[in-house]
């Protein structure tokens, strides 16, 4: 029954919902390299104009997934829900290293695409705030899961401001990180990685 609330959410073009339907399926009818690969893409497909074959999605699934990584983030932290709470250390470290680069490329895409269709200098892209939460909301979900030094070496490999590495390098035990983090100021970007000992 999941696995068809599943389908039918996507056919729908509810992409998110599908999603979670679909990690609650059993793995054997709804595998988990199957679901990633048809959530994701999509995406590639739209990100790169490359053609890729896109499995058994409908059109508008296909539409909705190849404008957001949305429903592969939230297939995929479902899924590291369900190792956190089977202490799974290396499926919650494989899975964190993956959303944290999700999230990641999922801001700076909203923020692409407000530079394309700015009209009035100086304004803010809408989903900047809410992405931004997105990625904190994750990041302290999961800083117990995940590797801290993977972690931070994608933070700061992004045009991150070092107010958002300070607070998960100091919750990831990374204190040196952290104060150089602060000190640069809230807004400034980070450029250096901290290793922690």
């Amino acid at each position: 029954m999941t696995a068809v609330r599943a389908e039918y959410h996507l056919s729908q073009g509810r992409v998110e919902l599908a999603a979670r339907f679909m990690a609650q399926c059993p793995p054997i009818l709804m595998p988990f390299n199957d679901t990633t690969v048809r959530l994701l893409l999509p995406m590639i497909e739209s990100r790169s104009g490359a053609t890729v074959p896109l499995l058994k999605n409908s059109q508008q699934a296909n539409e909705m997934l190849g404008t957001s990584n949305m429903a592969l983030i939230t297939f995929l932290t479902d899924k590291m829900k369900a190792a956190k709470s089977r202490n799974d250390s290396v499926a919650c470290t494989i899975l964190g290293t993956w959303l944290t680069e999700l999230h990641l490329q999922e801001r700076e895409m909203r923020e692409e695409q407000f530079v394309r269709t700015q009209t009035r200098a100086g304004q803010r892209p809408p989903s900047d705030v809410v992405n931004k939460a997105l990625l904190h909301q994750f990041l302290s979900s999961f800083v117990q899961d995940m590797d801290p030094k993977s972690i931070i070496k994608i933070i700061s490999s992004h045009d991150t401001n070092a107010g958002e590495f300070a607070g998960y390098a100091a919750a990831a035990g990374d204190i040196g990180a952290a104060v150089d983090a602060a000190l640069c100021g809230k807004d400034a970007k980070v450029s250096v990685y901290h290793s922690i000992d």
